[in-house]
């Protein structure tokens, strides 16, 4: 959803103050799973899963989270396919 509404900002920029306000609250007002989207579940239970963990468990999860992320590239995004 931000990203839907950040393409939206010049347009809102536009709007006068009182306007901008009200959809401001209205925006705060809608919960956080919804502003942010599915991964925000997925990222409160990443931040749980580092906080309830020693160091080298910690270590782990980060490097498993890194290789992920770079075989994800190399799947998704054609000019990491080469590598």
């Amino acid at each position: 959803m931000e990203d839907f509404f950040y393409k939206s900002l010049n347009l809102y920029n536009k709007f006068p103050l009182v306007v901008r306000n009200t959809i401001g609250v209205l925006y705060r007002h809608l919960p956080f799973s919804f502003r942010y989207g599915p991964f925000y579940k997925e990222y409160l239970e990443r931040i749980s899963q580092f906080e309830n963990v020693d160091v080298e468990t910690g270590i782990r999860l980060h490097d498993d989270l890194v290789v992920n992320s770079v075989n994800y590239a190399i799947d998704t995004v054609p000019f990491y396919a080469k590598y």
